[in-house]
């Protein structure tokens, strides 16, 4: 195998999880040590097996997971009444580490099947969730999901994270929109970059000092946080959007006056502590997203970018600082502090250059924009069954989920040597080759295939002897000497025998990329589907929908003045949708307080929601009636399709967030309960 000299990818994983410093083998070479092997698993289930395991093999795939299979002679049934072959149980053989999944009795023989230990790990969580497409990419998801585990750190391989795809243009589309984002390569100090007409950046652009935060100069990490930040704030704006630039200095301004362009894990704990309190670069709390969100710099700059887009447009000719205050909400003497970094912020948005520049910009808004064109869409882990025309929502583990999410757009999501690697085969392919092959190559012992000029793919197997020829699932090689079906190849998948010295290699052609979905599939993963619960939206806009809620005879009111607030259009017409949406599914509100009715603060000193007309509280659910727990579920499973980020009622263990209240909060909430929206 020709030498290679440039570190790809698949290289990398090469590395020891055990030991930094050793390099795996991962069954590619001519020997494995079985008997090793043998001495570990015998220490897992306490009975020597050294001379029992009889055959073997190891399947290495970037299609689901590898597996290692070893067969065991148990004539005398030690190792079935064990007791361990339905616990976790892990193993090592040539750096790579698998969990037993199953095994099969013929005779006096065991095979155990063992698969990659991360990927049985990630099986084991099912909790259901859902993100939006229009907040999230498809990669950012499924590395959300991966987050997730706590039993070990798992490295990623993404290339794509942040990439907004493509989207169907119809039904079948293989190719989508041909939108792409024109991103800034990096902040770079070369002239070109910067947009023309700026009066106020200095002459002298080589000078890396003028790119400064709050007066001193940046350093690599605050310029590469400022160039993700610009780069997906970009992304979010789209094109044809006039303020573009307005916006994306507001980006600026705010992650510099909120953490001077870093990305620290916490806040100053002004919210109760944990990770609901500011976080990120933007300092944002639970309100805006999960933690995971708030302190990546991309996902935490689009969800800004959002609400300023939004803020923007409500009030287009406000000040930035101001535009940047209206977003953040600080406290009412520190509004005026993002003002000191507008000059700042503009320079750094000038060295990225024009972010902006969209190709095929009608559709490429129509996508950011959602609605018709598919980009209300929803990403989520879970299973939904029709039963008899009822929808039923059921778990799904994380393994299956990213699985099937990969497939619905034909990427690639695999574990090579316990890394997960998630991309097209379009960017697994451009890896640089690690060999060139032949027939006539010492080590191959046959390579036999199909090609057919009108299929999307094509395959190659090949039998090589170990030890001369072998490599890992993922890489490319280029194949010589056999005609139409010379090129570039990808590695698929790798089988051997732990006892022989072969291997049968399974050799592709990328099969394209697919674009997103267009489907409209928000729907179907409403609570409604399962608890026969209305839509939330009533379709009522204005005084309509002032009047459906005053006039409801599920809705009482306490006071003469909360009726006023809603008449005089001070309640968020969320709050009135979710009224309406209680009654709609025959819950009766008692409401006990809205705007005028409640204090400008909480106990705890902060702004309360009801100050701006985004809570209500519902006093005929107490802790002293019976169905109280029942509705706060209710309540809960509607969060996705009424958007709430407050309920707060006299059960602390339905309470959302979970574990945010302090106690004196908890206890003033058991003679009604509260749910409000993030101010």
């Amino acid at each position: 195998m020709p030498k290679d000299t440039q570190t790809s990818a698949v290289r990398k994983l090469e590395l020891s999880r055990l030991d930094k410093r050793a390099i795996q083998k991962g069954a590619l070479g001519q020997d494995v040590d079985v008997e090793s092997f043998a001495l570990i698993l015998s220490s897992k289930v306490k009975t020597n097996l050294v001379g029992r395991i009889v055959d073997g093999s190891i399947e290495r795939t970037i299609e689901g997971a590898s597996t290692l299979k070893v067969t065991i002679t148990d004539s005398d049934r030690t190792l079935l009444n064990s007791g361990l072959l339905t616990s976790k149980l892990d193993v090592q053989l040539d750096g790579l580490w698998f969990r037993f999944a199953s095994f099969d009795k013929t005779g006096d023989e065991l095979e155990m099947v063992f698969e990659d230990r991360e990927i049985a790990i990630l099986r084991e969580y099912a909790q259901w969730k859902i993100a939006r497409r229009s907040k999230t990419t498809r990669a950012e998801f499924i590395l959300n999901l991966i987050r997730e585990v706590k039993e070990l750190k798992i490295p990623v391989v993404i290339p794509q994270l942040h990439v907004l795809q493509p989207v169907e243009r119809y039904t079948g589309d293989i190719l989508g929109t041909q939108a792409a984002v024109d991103k800034a390569t990096g902040i770079t100090q070369d002239t070109n970059s910067y947009i023309p007409g700026v009066t106020d950046f200095p002459k002298n652009k080589s000078d890396a000092t003028l790119l400064t935060v709050k007066g001193v100069a940046a350093d690599q990490t605050q310029l590469k946080n400022a160039e993700v930040a610009i780069n997906a704030a970009a992304a979010a704006i789209g094109p044809n959007n006039q303020d573009a630039r307005r916006i994306l200095i507001s980006v600026i301004m705010t992650a510099i006056t909120e953490a001077t362009l870093r990305n620290p894990p916490g806040g100053d704990n002004a919210h109760g502590g944990g990770t609901w309190d500011s976080s990120g670069m933007f300092q944002q709390t639970g309100d805006w997203g999960t933690y995971e969100e708030r302190t990546d710099v991309a996902s935490a700059a689009r969800l800004y970018t959002i609400a300023a887009i939004a803020e923007n447009a409500k009030n287009p000719t406000e000040p930035l600082w101001e535009l940047c205050a209206n977003v953040q909400h600080p406290r009412e003497n520190l509004r005026r502090e993002y003002d000191k970094y507008r000059v700042e912020a503009e320079r750094f948005v000038n060295a990225a250059g024009n972010v902006t520049n969209v190709q095929d910009a009608n559709l490429m808004q129509q996508n950011q924009q959602g609605g018709s064109d598919g980009t209300n869409y929803v990403f989520w882990r879970g299973k939904i069954e029709d039963r008899h025309g009822n929808k039923i929502r059921k778990p799904e583990n994380t393994w299956s989920c990213i699985q099937r999410l990969a497939d619905d757009v034909d990427w690639r999501a695999f574990f090579v040597a316990g890394t997960f690697y998630y991309m097209s085969e379009d960017d697994l392919f451009k890896q640089k080759p690690i060999a060139t092959i032949k027939e006539s190559l010492p080590g191959i012992l046959k390579m036999d295939g199909n090609y057919d000029r009108n299929k999307k793919s094509a395959s190659i197997e090949v039998e090589a002897e170990l030890g001369k020829w072998s490599a890992p699932p993922g890489a490319v090689v280029v194949v010589k000497e056999l005609g139409p079906m010379n090129g570039r190849w990808l590695v698929n998948d790798f089988t051997r025998g732990l006892f022989d010295d072969t291997a049968k290699i399974t050799l592709k052609k990328p099969r394209p990329a697919l674009p997103e979905p267009l489907n409209d599939d928000s729907q179907d993963v409403q609570p409604g589907w399962y608890d026969q619960q209305q839509p939330v939206d009533s379709g009522l806009v204005g005084r309509q929908l002032y009047q459906a809620v005053t006039n409801n005879q599920l809705i009482t009111f306490t006071r003469d003045s909360q009726k006023q607030d809603i008449l005089t259009g001070q309640i968020d017409d969320r709050v009135l949708q979710f009224l309406l949406w209680m009654a709609s599914n025959g819950k009766p509100v008692v409401i006990t307080a809205l705007k005028s009715d409640h204090s400008f603060a909480t106990s705890a000193g902060n702004q309360s929601a009801h100050s701006v007309g985004k809570a209500v509280d519902m006093g005929n659910y107490d802790i002293t009636n019976p169905a109280t727990d029942e509705v706060m579920r209710f309540i809960a499973n509607g969060q996705v399709i009424t958007g709430f980020s407050q309920l707060i009622g006299p059960n602390p263990l339905l309470v959302i967030p979970l574990g945010y209240y302090d106690k004196s909060t908890l206890a003033q909430h058991k003679n009604h309960t509260h749910v409000g929206w993030a101010l």
